[in-house]
């Protein structure tokens, strides 16, 4: 299927101290979601950062994004769709900024 011809999907990642980053870069791992559609990410690109730390088989790029025009939707690369400015807890309990921009 062409590019073109592939219906754009937008993935929420929830909460970004959640399983749910890891989770979407386990499956945006698999080539075979970049066959059937072009995805991006809706959320922090820092969390989804953290998160390709924990999984140690994982190497990917990250493309941050505010247009969706601006997207690459190409595989190895995960398209971010940058939201809001997020402030996380590490494991050691202090708080880490992890994105920020006006």
């Amino acid at each position: 299927m062409k590019n073109v011809h592939k219906p754009i999907i937008g993935i929420t990642i929830g909460d970004p101290a959640g399983i749910g980053p890891e989770i979407i870069l386990k499956a945006l791992k698999e080539k075979k979601i970049y066959e059937a559609c072009r995805p991006f990410v809706i959320g922090c690109t820092a969390a989804l950062e953290r998160a390709s730390g924990l999984l140690i088989d994982q190497e990917l790029q990250f493309n941050s994004i505010t247009a969706v025009s601006a997207a690459k939707f190409v595989y190895g690369t995960i398209d971010v769709y940058e939201t809001v400015t997020m402030i996380l807890h590490d494991l050691s309990g202090e708080k880490n900024r992890l994105w920020q921009d006006g």
